[in-house]
């Protein structure tokens, strides 16, 4: 397992927070925003834009959770979004 990452989600902003996982944790650090959204490509395809819709997205901290597990059968790219301030998670691959 690499060391975690730390990576700070602007506003508003799709932000690549790992790059060709198959498995792994994010884990909300920041307590606000409540607004996190999560979405991936496959790995050397085109990132989400910034017109990307949440039809695309899945919201992600949801009630008392603080983390979501990835696993995919193929390596692909993670994307967060955060819709009220700005925000920060910490990914373990």
């Amino acid at each position: 397992m690499a060391d975690p990452v730390i990576v700070i989600t602007p506003k508003d902003v799709w932000t690549k927070v790992a790059t060709d996982v198959v498995s792994g944790q994010i884990l909300q650090l920041s307590e606000q925003p409540q607004g996190y959204f999560y979405t991936h490509r496959l790995t050397g395809t085109s990132a989400p834009s910034a017109t990307t819709n949440k039809n695309e997205s899945v919201e992600i901290f949801r009630g008392s959770s603080n983390s979501e597990t990835i696993e995919n059968s193929v390596g692909i790219d993670i994307y967060i979004m955060c819709t009220v301030a700005d925000g920060k998670v910490r990914v373990d691959l």
